[in-house]
C-alpha cells in the first residue's frame, strides 16, 4: 500500500503539483499569521505594561519641569519620571531638495507631512541603538546635528552627512545627521524620531513628562500633575493599551480569514483535483480489485496517497511560515516574545488531517467499483481487452 501511494503521487496527470502549490501557500501564510499574531498579542497584554509609563503630561512649562519632576518622584509607589522637551517642527528639506520634490514613500508620509514633534538631548539614552555614526560629544555647543530614526532615514534616502532642513516657528534650521538609531516603536517610550543636539539658546518649547508607576498610584499621580499644572493634559497609557489591544485583535482576525480562505482554497484544489481524476482512479481500483485487493485496502491506499502528499508539504511550508513570521517580529519590535511549538505543531497536524480528508472521497470510489468482485473482473477485462478495429480489405 506504501509504494502503491508513493507511486500515486509520481503517476501522469496526478494533482501532486497544484494540490502541493495551493496548499502550501495557504499553510505558510496560515503560519506567519499565526506567529505574528500571537507574538503582538503577547507584546501588547505582558511586555508593554511593564515597559510603558503609566501616565504622560503635556504642554508642561519648562520652568515648572524640575518642581514637577521631583513632586512626581516623591509620590509612593512611583519608580521613574523622565521629562523631555516637546518642539512641533516640519521637515521642509532632505539634504536640500524641498520634500514637495523628494519622493519620500507613503510608509513614511507621518513623518514627513505637516508637523513632528522632536527633541533634543546631550548623551543618548539607554535603549538607544546606533547603527550608523556616532553621537555627538557631551556638552557639545557646535552647528546643529541631527540623529534620525534608521527606518525613516533610510526610506528617505538619508544618510550620515546628509542634511535636514526643519521649518520651526522660529525660523528654518538646517542640521547635519550624525548618527541613525533603531527605535522600537511598539514600545511605546518617550522617543522621537527626529533628535537634536542641544540648543544654545532653546526655542520656545514645552516638556513631556512620563511617569511609570504602579497602576495604584496613577490617580495621585493624574491629581499631583493637575495640582501643579492645571493646563497641562495627562493622558493614561492603559486606556491606550487597550485601545491598542483590541486594534491587534482585530486585524488579527482579519489576517486569520484571510489565511482560512487561502487554506479554503486549497481544499477545493484537492477536491477538485479528486474529482478530476474519478474516472481514472476507478478503472485502478476495478484493475486493482481483479487482481484480488480489497476495498479497505484501496481506500488506504488513497488516502495514504494525501497523507504523505500533506505532510511533504506541511514539512516545507511550516518552517517557512515560522521563518516569515519570526522575520516579521523581529523587524517590528526587538526581543518581541515569539510563541512556542503550538503553532507549527496545530499546523502539521491539521495539514496532514486536512489532506487525509480524502478518505470519504476514496471510499466512495472504492465503493463504486467493487460491489461485487464479477463487476469489477467484468470492468477490468473491459479495460484490459478492448476490441481491435481490423484494416479494411484491399481495394
Amino acid at each position: 500500500m506504501v509504494r502503491l501511494a508513493v507511486a500515486n503521487l509520481g503517476r501522469p496527470g496526478a494533482p501532486t503539483v497544484p494540490v502541493a502549490v495551493a496548499l502550501g501557500i495557504g499553510l505558510t501564510l496560515l503560519v506567519a499569521v499565526g506567529v505574528v499574531g500571537r507574538s503582538a498579542t503577547s507584546h501588547v497584554a505582558a511586555t508593554l505594561p511593564t515597559q510603558t509609563p503609566s501616565v504622560v503630561a503635556l504642554n508642561v512649562p519648562p520652568p515648572d519641569g524640575i518642581g514637577l519632576s521631583e513632586r512626581l518622584s516623591a509620590l509612593p509607589g512611583v519608580g521613574r519620571v523622565e521629562t523631555a522637551p516637546f518642539l512641533h517642527a516640519r521637515i521642509s528639506r532632505l539634504d536640500g531638495i524641498a520634500i514637495t520634490e523628494a519622493d519620500a514613500p507613503r510608509s513614511v508620509g507621518w513623518a514627513v507631512r505637516g508637523d513632528r514633534g522632536l527633541s533634543w538631548r546631550d548623551r543618548p539614552a539607554a535603549t538607544d541603538r546606533i547603527v550608523a555614526g556616532s553621537w555627538w560629544p557631551e556638552g557639545y555647543t557646535g552647528p546643529p546635528l541631527a540623529s534620525l530614526d534608521a527606518q525613516v532615514a533610510r526610506r528617505l534616502g538619508l544618510a550620515v552627512g546628509d542634511s535636514l532642513t526643519l521649518a520651526l516657528a522660529s525660523g528654518p534650521l538646517t542640521a547635519t545627521v550624525a548618527n541613525l538609531r533603531r527605535i522600537d516603536w511598539t514600545r511605546l517610550d518617550l522617543d522621537f524620531p527626529v533628535l537634536l543636539s542641544p540648543f544654545p539658546e532653546p526655542p520656545p518649547h514645552s516638556l513631556v513628562t512620563a511617569v511609570w508607576s504602579s497602576p495604584e498610584a496613577v490617580p495621585a499621580v493624574e491629581a499631583a500633575v493637575t495640582q501643579a499644572i492645571p493646563q497641562a493634559p495627562t493622558i493614561r497609557v492603559a486606556e491606550v493599551l487597550d485601545t491598542l489591544g483590541s486594534t491587534v485583535q482585530t486585524v488579527r482576525g482579519l489576517l486569520d480569514g484571510l489565511s482560512a480562505v487561502a487554506l479554503g482554497a486549497a481544499a477545493v484544489v484537492l477536491l477538485g483535483a479528486i474529482a478530476s481524476s474519478a474516472r481514472r482512479r476507478l478503472q485502478d481500483m476495478a484493475i486493482l480489485h481483479a487482481l484480488g485487493i480489497g476495498r479497505r485496502s484501496m481506500v488506504q491506499a488513497v488516502v495514504l496517497e494525501f497523507v504523505l502528499l500533506g505532510a511533504a508539504v506541511a514539512a516545507v511550508a511550516v518552517p517557512l511560515g515560522w521563518a516569515g513570521g519570526a522575520a516579521v517580529v523581529a523587524s517590528l519590535a526587538d526581543g518581541a516574545p515569539l510563541p512556542g511549538g503550538a503553532v507549527p505543531l496545530a499546523a502539521f497536524l491539521g495539514t496532514v488531517t486536512h489532506d487525509g480528508g480524502g478518505r470519504s472521497r476514496a471510499g466512495g470510489l472504492a465503493a463504486a467499483t467493487g460491489r461485487d468482485a464479477a463487476a469489477a473482473q467484468r470492468c477490468a477485462v473491459r479495460l484490459t481487452h478492448r476490441p481491435v478495429r481490423p484494416f479494411p480489405p484491399p481495394g
